[in-house]
């Protein structure tokens, strides 16, 4: 019984590749956590759109302010956040080019272009947290 486990384990086809688990974590998203007291890598499934947020806030050329609307976070993810959530910070949406061989990030817009104290409408995913505060990787809607 032991042998057809790890025999079926590790030669599980593509669909399934190796992840360092011994059983497959469907939708596997590694989200890091640097707060003061706590600097780790948390890993839960976290399927796309299950966590997609819609919100506005105010942008202060740092982090956006005085959000509105629910920002959707893993129930794992809780315990290293301040509620109720005030501020988020941003990072751009991006997808990944391959040129020669190397993979690029192309960025959909550039924090150096919002303006100070607009509302932005924004939607996006819990992708880091930071010194307590949720990282979501944003497009400006």
């Amino acid at each position: 019984m032991i042998w057809i486990v790890l025999t079926a384990t590790i030669w599980r086809g593509g669909e399934y590749s190796w992840n360092g688990e011994i059983f497959y974590i469907p939708c596997r998203t590694e989200i890091q956590i640097e707060n003061k007291e706590k600097h780790k890598k948390e890993i839960l499934t976290m399927c796309s759109v299950t966590y997609y947020s819609d919100f506005t806030g105010t942008w202060n050329g740092k982090e956006m302010e005085n959000i509105n609307g629910k920002i959707k976070i893993p129930q794992k993810l809780k315990r290293h956040l301040d509620y109720p959530i005030e501020k988020v910070l941003i990072q751009p949406a991006h997808s990944n080019q391959w040129k020669d061989g190397i993979k690029t990030k192309i960025y959909r817009y550039n924090l150096d272009t919002l303006i100070i104290n607009k509302e932005y409408t924004l939607g996006g995913e819990i992708c880091e947290i930071i010194d307590r505060i949720p990282m979501i990787q944003a497009r400006i809607k």
